[in-house]
């Protein structure tokens, strides 16, 4: 039966409509999230997400896949539709599905398309501000004190959101064009950095890039014979930041109670015990894990999270498993350890630098733990790589 598939799946009209639905698909991904950080309100969003999945389903239908590979797309498809039963969140499922159709599509191809639209998206936002159309070029916040400081997001609502799609933009650019990164382009970036740290007041986003332009300017030092030896050494150094990173999250969602007891004043604490001190470097995000009616705190995470924890938290490993659940949360992490181990071992530095400044910066924002896949730029390496096994040399373009 498998063959028989198979021979469907060959056509050259089969594969050229499964290709052409992928890509409309992305696309219609990418403008949703360019939409999504307008100032406009998308009526619309969850029928466009029905069409993309749709969309995606049919560049698996004409794909051609292994036993194993279908027993995996199954299995995950199982637990995205419990995900969507027990919580009322399909967006597990659109994902693995999003994963699964990328089979076959050279994904730095996508990537750059993705980095493209995104870039040319940010710019039409920040043009239509600047010029008074539509959207808004700064705006106020207010710091203790009483003291008014305006703030500038050309028409991403948000001055912090702004400078996120930057190191975004950043990261992606470098990783997907790093056989063309140079020197001194490092050092443009890094007073580009600095000039939007000043418009915008965002310190997370602006470590971030410079933390992203240090880490690839060291692979591109390891480009040298002579340092090549230190490489893999480097790779481990990035992976073991990676499982810092989730345990980290872990940690601050166990002392979250804690922080709430003494920002509040019960059991005799103080704003002087150093908890309260550590919620105060990260601008209140683990006391924030206790201020709705409904805790995100790892007391009260489920195995299966209901539909009523939607609450939207900074911190992005916590926010996944608040969201979704211990089990999904728990089977996410696995895949992606699973991938880095893969990487590691076939000697991927690029990618690992990549999944790791983005593992770094979910400690404390939760940008790519979202619905919007298109963001999520993690899952097109997860696409690039699931299915290779042996065949690595293809490098995510698998006939």
């Amino acid at each position: 039966m498998l063959n028989a598939i198979h021979k469907i799946q060959d056509n050259k009209i089969v594969n050229l409509i499964g290709m052409c639905a992928f890509y409309i698909a992305l696309l219609a991904e990418l403008i949703i999230v360019i939409i999504d950080k307008s100032d406009y309100i998308n009526p619309i969003e969850g029928r466009l997400f029905q069409i993309t999945f749709a969309l995606f389903t049919i560049k698996v239908l004409t794909t051609k896949y292994q036993w194993n590979e279908y027993v995996i797309i199954f299995v995950c498809c199982v637990l995205g539709l419990m995900v969507d039963q027990i919580g009322g969140r399909n967006e597990i499922l659109r994902i693995f599905m999003f994963v699964a159709s990328c089979k076959g599509v050279d994904m730095k191809k996508a990537l750059k398309l993705s980095f493209f639209v995104t870039l040319s998206g940010v710019v039409v936002l920040m043009l239509l501000s600047i010029t008074g159309l539509f959207g808004t070029v700064s705006v106020v916040k207010e710091y203790p004190g009483e003291i008014f400081v305006s703030r500038y997001c050309f028409g991403l609502g948000n001055a912090n959101t702004f400078h996120i799609m930057c190191f975004c933009l950043v990261i992606l650019g470098m990783y997907v064009f790093f056989d063309k990164l140079k020197w001194w382009m490092l050092l443009i970036l890094s007073g580009m950095n600095f000039g939007l740290y000043l418009l915008t007041d965002s310190r997370t986003p602006m470590i971030m890039i410079f933390g992203a332009l240090i880490a690839f300017a060291v692979l591109l030092g390891l480009k040298n014979a002579k340092l090549s030896k230190l490489k893999k050494p480097f790779e481990i150094v990035c992976i073991s930041a990676c499982g810092g990173a989730v345990g980290i999250s872990l940690w601050f969602s166990y002392i979250a109670e804690a922080v709430h007891d003494i920002y509040w004043g019960f059991n005799g604490y103080d704003t002087s015990h150093w908890l309260y001190k550590v919620d105060l470097l990260l601008t209140g995000r683990i006391r924030n894990l206790t201020e709705r009616d409904i805790w995100a705190d790892l007391k009260h995470w489920k195995l299966f999270s209901p539909p009523e924890y939607f609450n939207y938290y900074d911190l992005g490993f916590n926010r996944l498993f608040f969201w979704y659940g211990i089990v999904p949360a728990t089977v996410i992490l696995l895949m992606f350890a699973a991938l880095l181990i893969y990487l590691y071992r076939h000697d991927r530095a690029e990618e690992i630098v990549f999944l790791t400044l983005i593992a770094i910066f979910s400690v404390v924002e939760a940008h790519f733990v979202s619905v919007y896949i298109a963001r999520c730029y993690p899952l097109f390496i997860l696409g690039m790589y699931w299915y290779c096994g042996d065949r690595f040399e293809n490098k995510g373009k698998v006939n």
